[in-house]
């Protein structure tokens, strides 16, 4: 609440007024109450005094002159602060936090039909040479790193409010790949796309619909010339070698993967390891999904994930077979501790054989059944491998009763 400063209406005539006595009085001092309960009129016939609101609701002043049955009334309306100054724009994220590119921010102000006004240039919203009249329909679109949004807002008939200040900065990414000498299926999480130039060592990048291969002469010719946050690819280097990205994060949260029915090359533009539940807690696979990596694979059987793929990884690239077109929306509302958390599910049983999963391209995985003896046995002290003539391309890992198994080739 506040206090008013009020001079009362003159007494007349004024000659006669001057030096009397006016006497004050609240009806209801709780709402509202004067400083003093009697003045003395001046040559003008008039006094000042101070009016202190105390609680919302109205009430009334009487005036009265001494030694005369003039009297007057004024009614007071007493009304909290928040309803008389204009309130200064709010921001629909708070200041100081880190955002995607895109990302809108939306000004609001408490009081009704206020116009609020803005600046990107660090000048004050007041001077109206520079200010933007903020409009709802058309939020400030945050595209550049450091932006700092200065706002007030003119309520209609009131004063201006004061300035507000909110200040942003755009998600910064880094990934390291390690790149091995032969196959690596990657994706990135970069809101720019990657240059197909921008690898070291490179002799070939696939993706689903287009690729480069090296030329001796020319370089990488092809028609893969950047690689997109969303997809998969392929890269396979003639030496082992060490690659950092780095550059503005990809919003994943607002822009969900096309799938297509039967096989869809994926990327993985996330910037932390989820589980496959993590991940995917926003997608409704269908029964027989699968979705591979170079790590594992898993199917989804009886509204679960099943396999040897506990996780998702920043830099992985990975292979989805769908039942049906539709689309992913990663989960990017958590936390997650699958890094830390999530063990191999491999069985303990040592295998003869190794293999090398960078040596080739492709991968088969395969889910099977073990029959001894014409009867089906889940011995996990069995191991089975792939072969192709004498060399290795993959060994078998025990989940839920079944085999599975990676094949390189």
């Amino acid at each position: 609440y506040r206090r008013l400063k009020v001079r009362t209406n003159a007494a007349t005539p004024a000659d006669a007024a001057k030096g009397k006595k006016l006497f004050v009085k609240s009806l209801s001092e709780v709402i509202a109450k004067a400083d003093v309960e009697t003045l003395t009129l001046d040559a003008d016939g008039q006094a000042e005094l101070t009016v202190t609101g105390e609680l919302p609701g109205s009430t009334a002043l009487t005036f009265k002159v001494e030694d005369s049955d003039v009297e007057g009334q004024v009614i007071l309306n007493v009304k909290e602060v928040i309803n008389l100054v204009t309130q200064a724009p709010t921001a629909s994220r708070i200041s100081g936090t880190e955002v995607y590119s895109g990302t809108k921010i939306m000004l609001t102000s408490e009081t009704d039909g206020a116009t609020i006004y803005y600046t990107l240039d660090g000048t004050c919203p007041c001077d109206s040479k520079t200010r933007i009249i903020y409009n709802a329909d058309e939020p400030i679109v945050i595209t550049e790193d450091n932006v700092t949004i200065k706002a007030m807002a003119q309520g209609v008939d009131l004063a201006e409010s004061e300035v507000t200040e909110f200040s942003y900065t755009l998600k910064k990414t880094f990934l390291n790949y390690q790149m091995p000498k032969g196959w690596k299926w990657i994706s990135h999480n970069l809101a720019n796309p990657v240059k197909a130039t921008d690898f070291l060592n490179v002799e070939r990048i696939v993706g689903q619909t287009a690729e480069v291969i090296e030329d001796p002469k020319a370089g990488l010719i092809g028609n893969l010339k950047t690689l997109q946050p969303t997809e998969a690819y392929k890269i396979m280097t003639s030496v082992a070698n060490e690659k950092l990205l780095s550059g503005y994060e990809f919003n994943a949260a607002a822009n969900a993967i096309p799938l297509e029915t039967g096989w869809n090359w994926i990327g993985y533009p996330i910037s932390q390891a989820m589980t496959l539940n993590e991940a995917l807690a926003y997608f409704t696979p269908s029964d027989g999904d699968m979705i591979v990596g170079q790590d594992g694979s898993a199917e989804y059987i009886d509204d679960k994930w099943t396999g040897t793929l506990a996780k998702l990884t920043p830099g992985q690239g990975y292979l989805y077979k769908s039942a049906k077109r539709t689309e992913i929306e990663y989960n990017t509302y958590i936390v997650s501790k699958a890094a830390s958390r999530v063990r191999k599910t491999q069985s303990l049983t040592t295998a003869p054989w190794t293999y090398n999963k960078y040596a080739y391209a492709d991968i088969m995985p395969i889910t099977a059944q073990l029959y001894d003896n014409g009867m089906t046995t889940d011995n996990e002290a069995v191991v089975v491998g792939a072969f192709a003539g004498t060399e290795c391309r993959g060994i078998s890992t025990w989940v839920d009763g079944r085999l599975l198994m990676n094949v390189f080739g």
